[in-house]
């Protein structure tokens, strides 16, 4: 069976610089089945051709205006859900992952055994659905399996398909 696909969507708003940080620590994870695609909510910062140039074989979609943090990653999990991913994840552009982070996150994703949000407990939630917590290579995630969430306050979110 081969492994899950993720999509890594980062919003970008003219934040080149720790876009170009957060992409290059990507570069490093070691899941192999990772794409990463920019939301870029109409940056005039010289973003996206520093963006392009650095990491060529980033996908980078371009707004024509700025939709804001909703608006900008539902245009990339539009995009994703449309080329079949197994996974979507939302990342912060000013987060720098450490290598192993998928497959910490896909293992716990393993152990949980339905669809689900996850993401590392070192960030702050808020939500209106039970969360509960699971052992993925000591590290602790939060995952939400039913409901609705009001609000998340986080660095990394991955979501499975229903």
């Amino acid at each position: 069976m081969e492994a899950p696909e993720i999509a890594v969507i980062v919003l970008n708003w003219n934040g080149k610089d720790d876009t170009l940080e957060c992409l290059a620590s990507l570069s490093k994870v070691d899941y192999p089945r990772c794409r990463i695609i920019v939301v870029d909510n109409a940056s005039s910062d010289d973003s996206v051709p520093a963006i392009k140039s650095a990491f060529p074989d980033v996908k980078v979609l371009r707004n024509r205006r700025n939709l804001g943090y909703a608006g900008g990653n539902n245009v990339g999990i539009r995009y994703a859900l449309s080329q079949g991913y197994d996974y979507i994840t939302l990342l912060n552009n000013d987060t720098i992952v450490s290598q192993d982070l998928f497959s910490a996150l896909l293992r716990a994703s393993v152990n949980i055994g339905v669809p689900a949000i996850l993401s590392p407990l070192n960030t702050i939630t808020h939500s209106l659905v039970k969360f509960g917590t699971q052992e993925a290579s000591g590290r602790d995630m939060v995952f939400a399996t039913h409901g609705l969430m009001s609000m998340t306050v986080r660095a990394l979110m991955i979501m499975s398909k229903a």
